[in-house]
């Protein structure tokens, strides 16, 4: 499976390339329910080049190690959690 990001996307869109999810929280949520619907497969997070400014922390668990979070192939993806 794979979710796609992007800085202009949409938290409340289905995370596909053509509507891709705001934040990578959200894809991890997706993430983690896709997995447990088929425990025995890989999902893939895929950032498209940009800044995301994170409002907390992305807090990665044992729930996420069949995950590959990754940016867009020879672009610059950039997570800040720092504040103005």
């Amino acid at each position: 499976a794979l979710f796609v990001v992007a800085p202009s996307g949409d938290d409340a869109a289905a995370g596909t390339a053509d509507a891709p999810f705001r934040t990578p929280a959200r894809a991890l949520l997706a993430a983690r329910a896709k997995h447990r619907g088929n425990p025995a497969g890989r999902v893939v997070v895929r950032l498209r080049e940009g800044t995301y400014e994170l409002a907390e922390p992305l807090t990665l668990t044992p729930a996420d190690s069949f995950t590959t979070i990754e940016g867009e192939p020879g672009k610059i993806v950039t997570l800040s959690a720092g504040r103005r």
